[in-house]
């Protein structure tokens, strides 16, 4: 199986990518640190190309409306094709407004809608993947200002908080059951 992921160098990316690894599947990593900033719409377009010969497509990788744009351009290539999976992630942080709410929760509230306009005419398997708070480097920053967009809403602790490589290892179940096709997945810590 040939495998797309981006942000695959740190996370939830590189715990999916990780855990592919391990099972020889082909992997294309899209992330900085190896020349694709998602900033740049040449990148955009230079990973659309590359995903779409792919059997799974992890829209993984946060930057501003990069996801959108990637989601929107991937499903006009993979619409009528059944056997392409595409998991989209969004965030829990998504169904909760308050006064701290930021720019990254609207464009994941964004990115929501996105997947559900896709999947009424996606023919392939196309997830809305929505992880609750996992101990990541992003999120287990704690020299953050306090006006930045991942700035700390309180003490976190890593042991309440989702471990990426259980989420790589619950998306696996997820790709690999043909019965069923699930839209939308949230998971929250215990």
């Amino acid at each position: 199986m040939k495998i797309a992921i981006t942000g695959h160098t740190s996370g939830i990316g590189q715990a999916i990518a990780n855990y592919y690894s391990k099972k020889n599947y082909e992997i294309i990593g899209f992330s900085r640190s190896n020349g694709f900033d998602l900033a740049d719409d040449t990148v955009i377009n230079n990973v659309i190309k590359n995903a779409a010969g792919c059997d799974v497509f992890f829209n993984n990788a946060y930057f501003e409306t990069a996801q959108i744009k990637l989601l929107y351009s991937v499903h006009m290539l993979w619409q009528k094709q059944p056997h392409k999976c595409m998991i989209v992630t969004g965030s829990r942080s998504a169904d909760f407004v308050d006064s701290r709410t930021s720019g990254y929760t609207a464009m994941k509230s964004a990115l929501e809608v996105a997947v559900k306009q896709c999947q009424y005419t996606a023919e392939y398997h196309l997830l809305n993947f929505k992880p609750g708070f996992t101990a990541t480097n992003m999120t287990l920053q704690t020299d953050k200002p306090s006006g930045s967009v991942f700035a700390p809403r309180g003490k976190f602790v890593p042991e309440k908080m989702i471990d990426p490589d259980d989420l790589a290892e619950l998306l696996d179940l997820v790709i690999t059951n043909k019965k069923l096709r699930i839209k939308t997945l949230a998971v929250d810590p215990v």
